[in-house]
């Protein structure tokens, strides 16, 4: 104990005398440990992140606790939450109708609610375990993955034009075709794929759905307007890919596998493979910080990855610490900060770890 607090000692004396003190030290990190917004009596595994730009809100899935909570993040409190759901998985925020999506893994329903007073306005059952769900802007609509191997995309739909608590609505398999009940309103279609879709992102060009399909170990494309699978893409030696980014120019699909753990930069036209990197273990969200070039991989071994982009490769220029099972992330421009999700871990209460990114 003697040895380690005199290396201690010396260590800290070598940092002054290069012109470093300890907050030096800790700012030479991509990212810092801002605060950690408890998030209270909350059990389980916590899932995806949405953030509700007009309030200042991150809407989270607590997945273990069959609830969602809504934390205001300039007080940094929870200021409401949604119970009684089945397995809530995916989350989004819809800003032209000021709605909060919510999708159930239990019992396949995507709820509708609106995000000033979190009334339910209306749901769509896709059948089986609804999942990630991805934000159209320019179309106001919906992409969610569900069920055995499919892809819905449901229109996003004004909470006073909806369907009320009760009434829902059911998408046909054909393209372009909603089968509805008890007379909701909306429209939608559904995509088939050969198994259960893990993350996704919509081609920035509006053409076409990237799309991990984690239990055959590929990365499918599927074509927007004929809803069919055009290709398939794989990385040799690699399996269960689950989170995934397009970089910002739309020419890359980012995708991160656990087995063994490497982030695969695949070329959007051509399904190449441009780059490769090892990264920490069960790799689940994979969110891009465009202004300062770099990507964050939230882990659940424990760890967050920070990389960057270097020539045609990335390289990591960090590892911080976040705590096991904190696997699921997100990150919003605006505010210049990460949100990961820790669930509840010994004595330490499930909470959002708030990471600032520096320079």
């Amino acid at each position: 104990m003697r040895f380690l607090r005199v290396l201690a000692r010396a260590m800290s004396i070598g940092l002054v005398a290069l012109g470093f003190g300890a907050s030096d030290a800790a700012a030479a990190e991509p990212l810092s440990l801002e605060a950690r917004i408890p998030l209270g009596e909350v059990a389980g595994r916590i899932d995806h992140l949405a953030y509700d730009s007009k309030r200042g809100r991150l809407i989270v899935a607590e997945l273990g606790n069959n609830s969602v909570s809504i934390l205001d993040l300039d007080q940094r409190r929870v200021v409401h939450r949604i119970p009684g759901l089945k397995t809530p998985q995916g989350v989004a925020y819809l800003a032209a109708t000021d709605t909060i999506y919510v999708a159930g893994a239990g019992d396949g329903l995507v709820l509708r609610f609106k995000a000033d007073d979190f009334v339910e306005t209306g749901r769509t059952d896709l059948g089986d375990d609804a999942d990630n769900i991805r934000i159209d802007p320019a179309t106001n609509q919906l992409v969610v993955g569900y069920g055995a191997g499919g892809l819905a995309v449901i229109e996003g739909v004004s909470p006073q034009k909806g369907a009320t608590k009760g009434e829902t609505e059911s998408l046909s398999s054909d393209k372009g075709i909603t089968g509805r009940s008890r007379q909701t309103k909306g429209t939608g279609a559904r995509f088939p794929l050969p198994v259960h879709p893990e993350g996704f992102q919509l081609d920035p060009a509006g053409r076409r759905i990237f799309v991990n399909l984690a239990g055959l170990g590929q990365v499918g494309v599927v074509d927007r307007q004929s809803g069919k699978l055009t290709a398939t893409w794989r990385a040799p030696g690699l399996a269960s890919n689950f989170p995934m980014a397009v970089d910002g120019s739309g020419e890359r699909v980012l995708v991160a596998f656990r087995s063994p753990p490497r982030l695969v930069a695949f070329d959007a036209n051509s399904g190449a493979i441009a780059a490769t990197v090892d990264v920490c273990g069960d790799p689940d969200d994979l969110v891009a910080d465009a202004r300062r070039r770099r990507l964050y991989l939230t882990c659940g071994a424990g760890a967050v990855d920070v990389l960057e982009h270097e020539g045609t490769g990335y390289r990591r220029v960090g590892r911080i610490a976040s705590g096991r099972g904190a696997r699921t992330g997100l990150y919003v421009p605006e505010r210049e900060r990460l949100y990961v999700a820790a669930p509840a871990s010994g004595r330490e209460p499930a909470a959002i770890l708030v990471f600032r990114p520096s320079p």
